[in-house]
């Protein structure tokens, strides 16, 4: 007799079943505090419109569900595999949708770095953005050339947003317009930082991810040889704080009659 194996896509967390709802566990720490309750609570029922329900999750389940889903999603970048580069739930944050079945069928995270004595050009060449120790972790040959100009801007806290996916029958759904600009707000009222960046495919970035997605500045290249994930030629992509708060003040328009009020409520 066979063993019965549970779905993965209702394991419990150590949060609970489903993780913790967006919307009851998010906090506005820094920032305008009318303008980001407005934007979760507009970007949460748009998400609920589409009968998808946002949590926070550990970040031992991003890596759990990016491997039950290996045939629809690559491997996480290094930057959002705990094994490896050291991300967990103080330096980062990781937020999963799930249908009405309780199916996980969206994800994002974002991680932030202290960069206080390197830019993220260093960062990024000698590994350390992706491994806790990167001539242990590292494949053989692996290297990372970063030739991209602003990549040398950066030092400080910057905000590395990514770990993106979404489940085949929901996608063309609008999706990109809505998960990562959630992220990147929540990024900002978390941590105050001053950028929030990405690594992005070439032909995501044709085909307009880049700009849906909030980003402002697209930039080339980041060349990796030999990584976890094979060779990649990759855009370094990016939004100052600033430039982040102008497009969702922008994004608002008109006020919303009435803000969520436990939103706002635990802003600082």
């Amino acid at each position: 007799m066979q063993q019965r194996i549970a779905s993965p896509f209702v394991r419990r967390t150590s949060a609970g079943r489903f993780g913790k709802p967006f919307l009851s566990h998010a906090s506005i720490d820094y920032g305008p505090a009318e303008v980001l309750a407005r934007l979760f609570l507009r970007w949460d029922d748009d998400l609920r419109k589409r009968r998808i329900h946002l949590s926070f999750v550990p970040a031992e389940e991003l890596l759990y569900v990016n491997r039950q889903n290996s045939e629809s999603w690559r491997p996480l970048f290094p930057v959002f595999n705990a094994e490896v580069s050291g991300f967990n739930d103080d330096n980062g944050f990781c937020l999963l949708g799930r249908n009405d079945e309780g199916q996980v069928v969206a994800a994002q995270a974002a991680r932030l770095y202290n960069l206080e004595n390197a830019t993220f050009k260093e960062e990024t060449e000698s590994l350390r953005l992706l491994y806790t120790d990167p001539e242990r972790l590292k494949q053989p040959g692996e290297t990372c050339t970063v030739s991209a100009k602003s990549a040398s801007r950066f030092r400080g806290r910057v905000v590395f947003s990514g770990a993106v996916w979404y489940h085949p029958d929901y996608r063309r759904q609008g999706l990109t317009s809505i998960l990562p600009r959630l992220t990147k707000a929540y990024a900002l009222t978390k941590w105050y930082t001053d950028a929030v960046v990405s690594f992005m495919a070439e032909d995501v970035v044709k085909g307009g991810t880049a700009e849906r997605a909030g980003y402002a500045h697209v930039d080339w290249d980041v060349i990796m040889k030999n990584s976890m994930l094979g060779d990649l030629r990759l855009a370094f992509i990016w939004s100052s704080a600033a430039e982040l708060m102008q497009y969702f003040s922008e994004y608002l328009g008109q006020p919303d009659p009435e803000i969520y009020p436990v939103v706002y409520d635990r802003a600082a």
